[in-house]
């Protein structure tokens, strides 16, 4: 039950993020800039889950990311280790310890 809950709240993130974007939230973005730290052009994948945040009390941690450089960077490294609880249902028995960013939605 927990779980259908945070899916219905991640619907309604999406249907917030579209009234005021205008368009549902991509399903990745990719950052290109710079040589970055894996010796490429561009930049690693922030999904969707990210831009959801803030409709999701996730205000804080959305602000905490520096979505200019590559998540990979060290900048970034508080923010990528966070599993955020509004992505994860707490029925799962797959453990998601030292996971980046762990999501089951």
């Amino acid at each position: 039950m927990a779980c259908a809950n945070k899916l219905h709240q991640v619907g309604l993130a999406l249907h917030s993020y579209d009234a005021q974007n205008g368009v549902f939230p991509r399903n990745a973005i990719f950052w290109v800039g710079p040589d970055g730290p894996l010796g490429s052009k561009s930049g690693g994948l922030w999904n969707a889950n990210v831009l959801l945040l803030p409709y999701l009390e996730g205000k804080q941690l959305y602000n905490s990311i520096n979505h200019g450089i590559y998540w990979q960077m060290k900048e970034n490294t508080t923010a990528v280790n966070i599993s955020p609880g509004q992505f994860l249902c707490p029925s799962d028995i797959t453990p998601q310890q030292g996971r980046i960013g762990a999501t089951n939605y």
